[in-house]
């Protein structure tokens, strides 16, 4: 009788408040020691049915859960300490480096191309004041890391930049040899 009750009682819940009350559950459930195995298993379970409601959402839904993710990010960083953010800067530079070694040479293109897309709608829809300060921010990062780079690392990075500019002018060489071929090509016809 008590089941029927509480499975009555829980129908009409809303999502908050069943959100709410499974919170409530869990903090007073006592502790569980789980196995590797198990843990491996709830956390496969739960990014299944992470997958099943993404899939499900509607535009509106995932607007509304993106934008709470990033209402409760910038609170969170609003209130890290210098420690806090450096280590999650360095436990995200080391997820992304950890993706990055994994993933294959297609997959890297793609990636960078979807980088380069995002850029430039980004760069396109910016105002004259939201581009200068991004100007202004990519300065200072140069000048501090100019400032704290090594010798070595200071000659790696000219290296690169020489080598660099060598490529861009063998292809504007080349572009122009090949432009003026086919036009002596198309004067001698």
């Amino acid at each position: 009788m008590d089941r029927e009750i509480m499975a009555a009682i829980r129908s009409w819940e809303t999502t908050e408040e069943r959100q709410i009350r499974l919170i409530e559950e869990r903090a007073r459930a006592p502790p569980v020691q789980e196995t590797p195995q198990q843990r491996e298993i709830r956390l496969w379970k739960k990014r299944a049915r992470t997958a099943q409601a993404r899939a499900n959402e509607t535009p509106e839904q995932r607007e509304e859960r993106l934008w709470k993710k990033r209402a409760k990010q910038a609170l969170a960083r609003a209130q890290e300490s210098p420690e806090q953010r450096e280590i999650r800067l360095w436990k995200k530079r080391a997820r992304q480096a950890a993706a990055r070694a994994r993933e294959s040479v297609e997959e890297r293109a793609a990636r960078r191309l979807e980088q380069r897309v995002r850029t430039a709608a980004a760069r396109a829809n910016e105002t004259p004041e939201q581009r200068e300060i991004r100007l202004r921010k990519k300065r200072a990062r140069t000048a501090a890391a100019r400032a704290n780079e090594t010798p070595e690392q200071r000659e790696i990075r000219l290296r690169k930049k020489r080598a660099r500019t060598a490529a861009a002018r063998a292809r504007e060489t080349g572009e122009s040899s090949r432009s003026g071929l086919h036009l002596e090509t198309w004067l001698h016809h």
